[in-house]
């Protein structure tokens, strides 16, 4: 079991107040896709079918990305090809999963040590 620190950092998102600066803080279709992809991602790295899936990263779908945020399909590829224009994050498409990689994930969710 770790420190209550270390379960912390595991179990919360965080979300600074800076980010009502950011660019898509107002387009709320941008912002609940990113927001939740911050919910989603893997926050240490995976193994998935052979493959370490890094931390930051996820291996998903259109369809449970729409399911998860409550978009319309066309809301959620909209709102990624916004992310991927302002280099928020990666995305790379196969005929099987989307794997998407928030491109400063250790940026926004910072592990601290003491």
């Amino acid at each position: 079991m770790g420190t209550e620190r270390e379960e912390m950092e595991k179990g919360f998102v965080k979300l600074h107040r800076k980010m009502t600066e950011w660019e898509w803080f107002d387009d709320i279709p941008t912002f609940n896709l990113f927001t939740k992809l911050l919910f989603l991602v893997n926050w240490e790295d995976k193994r998935w079918h052979g493959q370490i899936i890094k931390r930051g990263e996820i291996i998903t779908s259109l369809d449970h990305l729409k399911d998860f945020t409550k978009l319309s399909k066309m809301q959620v590829r909209t709102s990624l090809k916004k992310l991927q224009s302002t280099g928020e994050i990666e995305v790379k498409t196969t005929n099987k999963f989307t794997h998407i990689t928030v491109k400063n994930y250790n940026k926004y969710q910072k592990i601290t040590r003491r």
